[in-house]
């Protein structure tokens, strides 16, 4: 080929290595091992230059793409090493290849907890619940913990709304409210959502992270808590991007699901299936997969709709998936198993508490499902 044919097509071969440099890119976090501590040095014909720089990984991108890509499974395999050996040691492969199927076929709706905002540094129920209480002027204190003490959060977030709504509201908008966080600023698996799922959306969360992560540009239809807002059921159908905030938006507290007062009005009691909230949960619980993340999965109002979807027997209802880690007390694991997967939700277990794995298990099911990987 002569270099004038080079020349004259440069257009096209820009575009052709740009597409490859992309696809160069894409492995960036693997490239650190491969590369190793120092760049490959190239001496120059001219011998007033200084020897010509080339990382290990750019040169087998670059010279010997067969074997880039053999190294690249084989950091891949290193890269998961932790993971795959826990899924292996513990009977998880066909549960977490079967999650990875269902995020193959973009069937998985990501249901987010608080444990998924707490590395950008918002405080989980708990705490947030004790904050509030530490901003109460005489409110019995001792009635106050024991309810959080014994997680019945509704209870105590009842409490503390009836013994002063104003604080509550004041520390929820201040605390959980939009900041204009950059992208940059929130952390965690929490920024994996965009390659596990490209439809609905649901939290429990007041804060912003998930909008941060996605771009609110970029979310088609909303629902947040008591008010209906975008078009959210039509957009949910057609599968759209859209984001159902269970508990409502720090920005209004109009929306808020905070009480069991609230929570009533917002279900009904028993469930009222016509209402927003619960007939839009029930529409995605009997049509799509939700992968549970930074939940605890403790008996709760959700789990209760769920167990009330079922005893209706009217739905075939599809296999749901939680990422949890192994109880270490209280609730024995065979227990909890048992009560998930009579809800058709399967666990998927990591050690104690080592939440890094949340992060390990989504970035194994993006690398299998995206092709990078093959099944182990």
């Amino acid at each position: 080929m002569s270099n004038s044919w080079v020349k004259d097509n440069r257009d096209l071969i820009n575009r052709v290595e740009q597409i490859l440099k992309a696809a160069y890119d894409e492995n960036a976090e693997l490239h650190l091992a491969l590369n190793g501590d120092s760049p490959l040095q190239i001496e120059s014909l001219n011998p007033d230059r200084e020897p010509y720089s080339i990382e290990k990984s750019e040169a087998l991108f670059w010279a010997e793409r067969d074997t880039y890509y053999e190294e690249l499974d084989f950091c891949l395999l290193k890269h998961h090493e932790s993971a795959i050996q826990y899924l292996k040691a513990n009977d998880l492969v066909p549960t977490f290849h079967d999650l990875v199927d269902a995020i193959k076929r973009n069937r998985v709706v990501p249901f987010i907890g608080a444990g998924m905002s707490l590395p950008s540094g918002f405080p989980l129920w708990g705490k947030a619940l004790r904050q509030i209480l530490d901003r109460m002027e005489g409110i019995d204190i001792a009635a106050v913990t024991a309810e959080i003490d014994s997680f019945k959060y509704l209870n105590a977030a009842q409490l503390l709304w009836d013994h002063d709504s104003t604080q509550v509201k004041h520390y929820i908008r201040n605390k959980f409210a939009q900041r204009q966080i950059p992208r940059e600023g929130v952390k965690g698996p929490i920024t994996l959502l965009d390659k596990i799922s490209s439809g609905c959306l649901i939290t429990t969360n007041f804060d912003s992270a998930i909008e941060t992560v996605i771009g609110r540009g970029h979310l088609e239809g909303y629902m947040h808590g008591l008010q209906q807002g975008n078009k959210f059921v039509p957009r949910l159908i057609k599968g759209d991007r859209c984001i159902l905030k269970l508990h409502g938006d720090a920005e209004d507290h109009e929306t808020y699901i905070f009480t069991q007062e609230q929570y009533t009005n917002g279900y009904g009691d028993p469930f009222d299936f016509s209402k927003p909230l619960p007939k839009a949960l029930r529409q995605i619980f009997v049509g799509q997969s939700l992968l549970f993340l930074g939940c605890s999965l403790e008996q709760d109002k959700t789990l209760e709709l769920f167990a009330d979807v079922l005893r209706e027997s009217k739905f075939e209802v599809p296999d749901h998936f939680a990422i949890l880690p192994e109880p270490n007390g209280g609730e024995t694991k065979g227990h909890k198993e048992n009560r998930l997967i009579e809800l058709k939700i399967r666990p998927i277990w990591y050690p104690g508490d080592d939440h890094e794995f949340v992060e390990r298990y989504l970035k194994l099911a993006i690398d299998i499902s995206g092709g990078r990987l093959e099944h182990f």
